[in-house]
Order: C-alpha cells, then structure tokens, then sequence
C-alpha cells in the first residue's frame, strides 16, 4: 500500500523535520499558562515547580523556559544537579529575587519524584515555599494556532500530491522553512533534540539547565 506519513507530535521529537503538528499550539498553551502562574509566584514571593510534557525531548521545556523566562530548564538531554538548583534558589531567596519558575519536562521524572529530591537536599535556611504544577493534557487541547493550520494544510496538500505521484515509503517534512518529502528510513528508530542553537540562546539568557547528559 502507498504510504506518505505526516509527522504529528507535540514533543517535536521526530527526525527529519523541523517542526510536526501541534507543536506550536502546545508551545502556546504552555506559555499562556505558565504566563498566569508568574502572577501568583510574583506576588506570593514564591517557587513553582510546572511540569510539562516531553517523554523523550525537552523541546517543550527548554522553548516555553525562554519565552516565559524561566530560571530552569531540567530536560532529558541535560543533567541538573539539585544542589546546584536549590543553592541558586537560596540565593535568589536571599537577595530578595524572591520568584523563580522551574519547568520540568515528563522525560526525567515527575514533579513529585523531583520535589523529593530537591527537599533531600534543601539547607535549613531555604525558606522559598515551593509550589507544583502539572499542566497534563491541557497541552494536548485547545485552539490551533495560524502557524499548526498552515502546516497542517502544507503537509497535507504535499502528502496527497506526493501519493497521486506513485510516491510512497515517505513522510513531509519541514526543512528551513520548506516542505519536502524524505524517506521513512530517515525517520525511523532515530530522535529529534533540541538544536544546539536554542541551547546556547537559553544559556545566554542565563537559564540554568545543566551539563550534557554522557551517553
């Protein structure tokens, strides 16, 4: 049977395309939330722990930490020492910067598993309260945004006519800002990460996510 694959995921953990569908609507979900959850950190002086999705790639993660301006990213790619995290926060505390947001991709463990952690290494003076979030499958929902229905349509229109020209064994993709087709085999078994470049733009905007994680 001729197949033409459409990429659909909101982790944007498939290889091959720049972008699958539904990325950017939960991008924007996620940002709008955790935009309302600063109101209240800000005024209650203090921690919110928001754990979004991305079993497999902290894309989600490390994109809403910059557009929202977090102070961490704990993705799986990266490793986050908790003591680093909970010294930065003391200090933060102390010099009366007294609000921070960690945003926890569901890859590296739950926002309970990581409470845990973080309170086993809590100082005696870290006095911050310390709040969770899980955003859960309100991230799957809502509204599709202009960019999710264009690409929707460009991947669509280029799978159909990909298929009515005996193409098969393939799936659209987004590649500097173009559609095109490339082969299953190009896709399969393999991962997509966050690109080198959004890692250095977070650590230039000074949000801590940590060290490479050795594979």
């Amino acid at each position: 049977m001729p197949v033409v694959g459409i990429p659909a995921s909101i982790d944007n953990d498939l290889a091959g395309t720049e972008m699958s569908i539904g990325v950017d609507t939960a991008a924007n979900t996620i940002m709008q939330l955790i935009d309302r959850i600063q109101d209240t950190s800000r005024s209650h002086r203090s921690c919110f722990l928001i754990e979004v999705m991305g079993r497999n790639s902290g894309y989600l993660a490390i994109t809403t930490a910059i557009s929202c301006g977090a102070e961490f990213a704990v993705i799986p790619e990266y490793s986050c020492k908790m003591k680093r995290i909970v010294t930065e926060l003391n200090d933060r505390f102390v010099k009366t910067r007294d609000n921070s947001i960690i945003i926890l991709a569901e890859g590296v463990c739950s926002a309970d598993t990581f409470m845990k952690r973080m309170l086993a290494e809590r100082r005696a003076e870290f006095e911050q309260e310390i709040r969770i979030t899980v955003l859960g499958h309100v991230q799957r929902g809502g509204i599709p945004t202009h960019f999710d229905r264009m690409l929707g349509a460009r991947f669509g229109e280029l799978a159909v006519t990909g298929l009515l020209q005996q193409e098969t064994g393939s799936m659209t993709a987004l590649t500097k800002g173009r559609t095109t087709l490339i082969g299953l085999e190009e896709v399969i078994g393999k991962k997509r990460h966050p690109a080198p470049e959004l890692m250095r733009l977070a650590r230039n905007l000074q949000i801590d996510f940590g060290d490479p994680v050795e594979v």
